[in-house]
């Protein structure tokens, strides 16, 4: 049995940690008066339970605890599997990562987390939660105009968007410059813009709304578009990289990152995206 306090060893970290070493356990999980339980087979993170739910809903609850004790134990009893399987990976870091050396670890202060540390645990937790808004596209890929799906990719940029501004000062990582810089390589990012520091797919939607030309081309339009957006996500998440000292959180967010990546690219139905493909 192991046990520990969540200020020390974050549950991202932990659950990361049992992924790699394919483990088969409960994690119990205790703040203040509330408990939740997280259940492992082999690595894969199948069940949760929070203090009045379950599953997917009970992990992202779960996830925002930064305080709190917990407690490995062996679990050889059978579970349900409530866990989605991409929320899964996301959780658990996406492909395994070698184990780095002590010395590139960078250890937490005297009575809690580093900020690096911090940082991956509040960027693992946005992307979860965007993981879960990405599962609506496919929803909206019956609508032959293509607007609503435009519109959950801002939703889902956008959430991206504001955490990352929010930690820098630099005026580059503003929407407006980024898209700037962007439609220098792709001509379909000319088409999204900025209001109030987020991006709109307003003049994409009044596009798609007024199309009267060949479907076809309809078509290709679209899927410039959603090219556009990905690699617009994609700089912001590589931007966020950069605010890591640690290169093993560094790696950890990476890794994550693409995992998330490869899920919404399927959910557009297109094909796989080389990583780092955005300028």
């Amino acid at each position: 049995m192991v046990e520990g306090d969540l200020m020390d060893l974050t549950l991202p970290t932990l659950l990361q940690a049992l992924s790699q070493e394919a483990s088969t356990a409960q994690l119990r999980l205790q703040h203040g008066q509330v408990h939740g339980e997280l259940y492992l087979r082999e690595g894969a993170l199948v069940h949760a339970t929070g203090p009045e739910s379950q599953g997917d809903q009970a992990l992202l609850e779960l996830l925002a605890w930064t305080a709190g004790r917990f407690r490995i134990v062996r679990d050889t009893e059978e579970r349900p599997i409530t866990i989605t399987p991409r929320l899964t990976a996301l959780v658990t870091g996406g492909p395994r990562l070698p184990r780095p050396a002590a010395a590139a670890v960078t250890p937490p202060p005297e009575g809690g987390l580093s900020a690096d540390q911090r940082l991956l645990q509040d960027a693992l937790a946005l992307l979860t939660r965007l993981d879960l808004d990405s599962t609506k596209v496919s929803d909206t890929l019956g609508d032959a105009s293509g607007i609503s799906t435009m519109k959950v990719m801002a939703t889902i940029i956008n959430s991206l968007v504001t955490f990352v501004v929010a930690r820098t000062s630099d005026l580059d990582a503003l929407p407006s410059r980024v898209l700037c810089r962007l439609g220098a390589t792709n001509p379909h990012a000319e088409v999204v813009t900025e209001i109030d520091e987020r991006v709109s797919v307003d003049t994409v939607a009044e596009v798609l709304l007024s199309w009267e030309g060949d479907p076809e081309r309809q078509r290709q339009f679209f899927t410039g578009i959603c090219e556009a957006l990905l690699d617009l996500l994609e700089i912001y998440a590589r931007t966020l990289g950069t605010f890591f000292r640690s290169s093993h959180e560094r790696q950890q967010w990476r890794a994550t990152f693409d995992v998330f990546v490869q899920g919404l690219t399927t959910a557009l139905a297109m094909a796989p995206r080389q990583q780092g493909t955005a300028a």
